[in-house]
């Protein structure tokens, strides 16, 4: 009985939203430390080559080839590069999803917790060392290869809050694509991680598939 009653149980939206607003607050609420309190400091390896090949120097001629960046990224960094000339647009997208996987790890972290039937402040809990041991080093040290690989976190993270005895197909599509979208942006920031991250998220997916 008491498995029937929680497989007709339904996540309230009022709680999907909230985790979202505590995902979105919490991530821009650390950056915004980060870039008040922190000195951020940018790989200096392909990261350093990337952001000076898309910058152009050493060739007036922006590249629309690169064996560290796939074409998915390149093409977009390229079109800024050539609109707004001089601006750091890989480090600013690396900030970005920086931001975006820590948002969708946090939103990911509480739902998890809400769909065990935890109090709210576990999640909480859970979400403040989750950002503080794995995340905040990560904000003002960054590496794109790390950076895939935050991305692929927050995707396994997805996985991971995903029920599919509670929620409707339309909204078990939306959140299998949430967790895609994160692959394929790690993918094209860093091809390599592409295999280690869809190992993961297989993974995860089996378990969530064995608490059904």
């Amino acid at each position: 009985q008491t498995a029937i009653h929680r497989t007709d149980e339904r996540p309230s939206p009022a709680f999907a939203r909230l985790s979202w607003l505590v995902g979105l607050g919490t991530a821009s609420a650390l950056f915004a430390c980060v870039f008040l309190f922190c000195e951020l400091v940018y790989a200096n390896n392909d990261d350093a080559y990337i952001l000076r090949m898309m910058m152009g120097y050493g060739s007036p001629e922006l590249p629309t080839f690169n064996m560290c960046l796939h074409f998915i990224l390149l093409y977009p960094l390229r079109w800024l590069a050539s609109a707004f000339p001089g601006a750091a647009w890989f480090s600013r997208m690396q900030l970005l999803f920086l931001w975006l996987s820590a948002a969708v790890s946090v939103k990911a972290l509480l739902q998890c917790f809400h769909n065990a039937e935890r109090p709210l402040w576990q999640g909480l809990a859970a979400c403040a060392v989750y950002l503080a041991l794995f995340v905040a080093p990560y904000c003002a040290r960054v590496t794109f290869t790390v950076t895939a690989a935050m991305l692929g976190a927050a995707a396994v993270l997805q996985l991971l809050s995903i029920d599919p005895a509670r929620l409707s197909d339309a909204r078990i599509v939306r959140s299998f694509m949430l967790a895609l979208v994160l692959c394929v942006l790690a993918y094209g920031l860093r091809q390599i991680a592409a295999v280690p991250i869809l190992a993961f998220c297989a993974v995860a997916w089996f378990f969530r598939a064995l608490d059904r």
